[in-house]
């Protein structure tokens, strides 16, 4: 039968192993098909972190813990259906190990100065709060919002990670490192694509900065800006189109940028350029 565990980190000389049964209420080892919450407290777990064979059921982080889960040096390795951050330390999570994965991830806290670390594959992920880094693996879904006015915007740091569809509406995100995002609606926010790949962009809101010397196969600026003239390094739009109260400004100083084909102006959006060619409608 499943069971929920409850960390209290208490053992006397063993208080932040996560393999010791009397760390948990009620006393046991956490196995595959448990849940796990960190409800209270600051003890950190700094040892037995490596829980990869097992897929818990869920991982619950509450606002009332502010210990660390795992660090730096290692990670919290396990897999889980279900992880919810709400806390307020560090946390470094890694899913990467055999057929262990997330399916669903929901940060929603985190303390000032406070980051969660994610390794591996995910199939959901939803960031409302904090700052997340996705170090690498891959996630299917990523979605960047914020839930209540009373919440600080999001950060997002994309720096090996693969992206199949990332859906912004709000926030800072950074893409770096090897990373690569198939799909990027932005509809809010602000979005420095320092480098790493993007290959569908669609932006609807807010500025999106492409920096990446690469090639972005599809660009279409319904609203807002995507902005190409911040850094030098050559980068080609293979099919672009702005469309009315949009801008696309595709001026750097060396003038390498290359539009494969015309871009196409739909109701009159901005393009600033040096030359252009335009189709439109």
């Amino acid at each position: 039968m499943a069971t929920t565990y409850d960390w209290v980190g208490t053992d006397s000389g063993n208080e932040g192993d996560f393999s010791v049964a009397n760390n948990f209420s009620p006393s046991g080892n956490p196995t595959t098909g448990d849940t796990v919450r960190w409800l209270t407290g600051r003890q950190p777990v700094t040892a037995g972190k490596d829980q990869s064979t097992k897929d818990f059921a869920a991982l619950i982080v509450g606002p009332g813990y502010s210990g660390d889960i795992g660090s730096s040096a290692g990670a919290f390795q396990c897999g889980a259906v279900l992880l919810s951050y709400n806390g307020r330390g560090n946390a470094w999570f890694d899913c990467s190990t055999g057929s262990d994965n997330f399916d669903e991830v929901y940060v929603l806290g985190g303390g000032a100065a406070k980051q969660v670390y994610f390794t591996g594959n995910i199939a959901a992920a939803h960031v409302a709060f904090g700052s997340v880094t996705f170090e690498s693996g891959t996630i299917t879904e990523l979605f960047i919002e914020t839930m209540g006015s009373e919440l600080s915007q999001p950060d997002v740091y994309i720096v090996d990670a693969d992206v199949v569809t990332l859906r912004a509406h709000s926030g800072t995100i950074r893409q770096n490192g090897t990373s690569t995002i198939t799909t990027g609606y932005f509809l809010r926010g602000n979005t420095t694509l320092e480098e790493g790949t993007i290959t569908n962009l669609e932006c609807w809101g807010g500025t999106v900065t492409k920096n990446s010397p690469t090639t972005c196969a599809v660009c279409k600026v319904f609203a807002g800006t995507v902005d190409a003239s911040q850094d030098d390094r050559a980068k080609t739009f293979t099919t672009s189109e702005v469309h009315y109260g949009a801008t696309l400004n595709i001026w750097n100083s060396p003038d390498n940028i290359t539009m494969t084909n015309p871009v196409k102006q739909v109701g009159g959006g901005t393009i600033i350029a040096r030359t252009v060619s335009t189709t439109g409608i």
